[in-house]
């Protein structure tokens, strides 16, 4: 028993100071206001808690809209992540709010579902020209290495 005294305490020891060190690393911060100007962006991601694109279940088209008038109060413009899932009734939603969109291509391992999102982004991009002001495709396809800089650039 006195053999597991010295390793017991050392744990508990150790245990204690990772969680005081997180626990001040983690206190709330004081953040100065940004005053009454709007800021350029921000990243949009709609997702109610039981809404993901894992779960397959797509925020609607209210509460985007409601979304995005909070954040045109603020904003812009807004930065999507795909142009799908729902998410590609934003551009027709932020014209009527004066918002711009930087719009999300997600590119993946499954050539079809990359197929549907370049669809989707070329003909909203088509669409709302003078709303969707840039274009990001698969910025996260190779740290993920779901695709090759060969397949990305083809």
């Amino acid at each position: 028993m006195k053999q597991l005294v010295p390793p017991l305490a050392s744990f508990l020891l150790a245990a204690l100071c990772g969680y005081l060190f997180w626990a001040y690393e983690g206190r709330a911060q004081n953040v100065p206001d940004a005053g009454a100007e709007r800021l350029m962006s921000v990243s949009f991601s709609p997702y109610r808690a039981e809404e993901s694109p894992l779960s397959r279940i797509s925020p609607t088209p209210a509460e985007i809209s409601g979304d995005l008038a909070v954040l045109a109060r603020r904003f812009e413009g807004v930065r999507t992540y795909t142009s799908l899932e729902g998410l590609d009734a934003v551009p027709a939603l932020a014209r009527k709010l004066g918002l711009r969109v930087m719009l999300g291509i997600w590119l993946g391992r499954e050539p079809e579902v990359n197929e549907r999102e370049l669809a989707s982004g070329i003909a909203l991009a088509a669409r709302y020209p003078d709303v969707i002001r840039e274009i990001v495709a698969g910025n996260e396809v190779m740290l993920r290495r779901d695709l090759s800089s060969a397949q990305l650039a083809a």
